[in-house]
């Protein structure tokens, strides 16, 4: 939580509260809907769900909310999972008002490095960071199918396949395949306990233990928000879950079956090449140390 609300030039930055969820879905439909999968009911439960590990910020001019942001937390390493301002205010420092806002208020708080990832495309944005102080220290494949083309090896006899709402699952020693998941999915299984909709996970066993989860929503295409995997036969259990997410998706009449991928995963990512799987669009990820900087 921010300290007290952060004032420059008539802009205010405070913590966020039930009655501007509809201000900033609608400055995120606007910003940022092209490029997220979110909807009203997910920022709804987003924002009433207490959490000392995730923060929704806005930034206001004259008691309207013309920016937001929403940061995840884990120990010393934070998330800025999105950020956006509305059009009437760009070019006024405002972003950068609420960013530098946010950072100083995770580094009293004890964080080191804030982390974030931008579409290779949206070079606007990323010019922004760099500007900022962040680096570039990896990739994100955005990987993308037709589950009607999808050809996955035979799966395995020994593997027990069950869909569970998400909010079922429990924390689970498994690797996941995105480096973000670490530091949000915790909240979000809060979250989804709120959140209307919900999501749908996969869960994938060897007798009684988890081998690997994967939960998914869906809103025209569907979007593998999170995939975590056992260290033991983990290239067989992915196929276990494309297998079901496959039947799902044709199930369900969706002509799209979208997966982010750390690209220093090469063996999973060649795996899910192979089962016609290609590469949608990439992300960049950006760090900043807060311990060796001034913001």
């Amino acid at each position: 939580m921010l300290d007290e609300p952060a004032r420059s030039g008539g802009f205010v930055v405070r913590d966020a509260e039930p009655n501007d969820v509809g201000r900033v879905f609608e400055i995120y439909s606007h910003a940022l809907g092209a490029l997220d999968e979110a909807d009203y009911e997910w920022f709804r439960a987003l924002v009433r769900t207490r959490s000392r590990r995730k923060r929704v910020a806005v930034v206001e001019s004259s008691g309207v909310v013309v920016g937001f942001a929403v940061v995840y937390k884990q120990g010393r390493i934070a998330f800025l999972d999105s950020i956006a301002v509305d059009e009437g205010v760009r070019g006024r420092g405002v972003g950068g008002f609420l960013l530098s806002t946010l950072e100083n208020s995770l580094r009293r708080e004890g964080v080191e490095v804030v982390t974030l990832s931008v579409k290779s495309w949206n070079l606007r944005a990323l010019d922004f960071y760099l500007r900022r102080g962040y680096v570039v220290r990896g990739m994100v494949m955005i990987l993308s199918a037709d589950p009607h083309r999808l050809d996955p090896p035979h799966p395995e006899n020994h593997y027990t396949v069950e869909e569970i709402p998400a909010g079922r699952l429990r924390r689970l020693r498994l690797r996941p395949t995105t480096w973000w998941s670490n530091l949000i999915e915790d909240v979000h299984r809060i979250i989804y306990k709120r959140y209307l909709k919900g999501e749908r996970a996969i869960v994938v066993k060897s007798g009684r233990r988890v081998r690997g989860v994967a939960e998914f929503s869906h809103n025209g295409r569907m979007f593998v928000n999170y995939v975590a995997l056992s260290s033991y036969n983990a290239t067989n259990v992915l196929t276990e879950i494309v297998h079901k997410l496959k039947a799902t998706a044709i199930k369900e009449k969706l002509n799209e079956i979208v997966i982010p991928v750390d690209a220093s995963k090469k063996v999973l990512v060649l795996e899910l090449i192979a089962m016609s799987f290609r590469t949608r669009e990439t992300e960049y990820l950006l760090t900043k140390d807060l311990s060796n900087c001034d913001t």
